[in-house]
């Protein structure tokens, strides 16, 4: 299914496809057809792209797909979280990432972060931390711009 996820959001003549309101739903599932009867999917997957197409929700398939994983994490404890760094970390950085939030406030007692990684220059160094709605923003573009304000806001005349 990610596959199909990936395809809907990079070809054009597909996501067209799916999101057109004019093409009859029968003509969507023969499509459909032709394309699973080759595609290496498993019965489930079909069933489920077949339902989207008769309840008019095609287009929507990513916005599913990515709910449903979302509740697959939360079944398994897990809470998505996302570091972003200014330059590509090592593994022993990663590795020293991960062992630190096992003891975070961040997360609650059982959880597991499922990590991704970003990477935006951006931020000149240091990271962003984003583990469910929370997050810790200890890069050095933002203590650049707290420091800008609390220059601009300085008193300079008693100098």
């Amino acid at each position: 299914m990610p596959q199909l996820v990936n395809s809907s959001k990079s070809n054009e003549q597909w996501n067209a496809f799916i999101s057109n309101p004019v093409i009859p739903v029968k003509k969507k599932i023969e499509f459909l057809e032709t394309v699973l009867d080759k595609a290496p999917m498993d019965d489930i997957t079909k069933n489920f792209l077949y339902t989207c197409t008769e309840n008019k929700r095609l287009a929507m398939v990513d916005k599913i797909s990515a709910k449903y994983a979302e509740i697959m994490m939360a079944s398994r404890g897990e809470v998505p979280g996302t570091l972003t760094t200014a330059y590509e970390i090592s593994a022993q950085e990663e590795k020293e990432i991960k062992d630190a939030l096992k003891g975070s406030p961040l997360i609650e007692k059982g959880q597991k972060v499922n990590l991704k990684y970003d990477i935006d220059p951006s931020i000149v160094g240091g990271f962003i931390l984003t583990i469910g709605d929370k997050q810790v923003d200890m890069s050095t573009k933002k203590r650049m711009t707290i420091m800008s304000d609390h220059l601009k806001h300085f008193d300079w005349s008693k100098f």
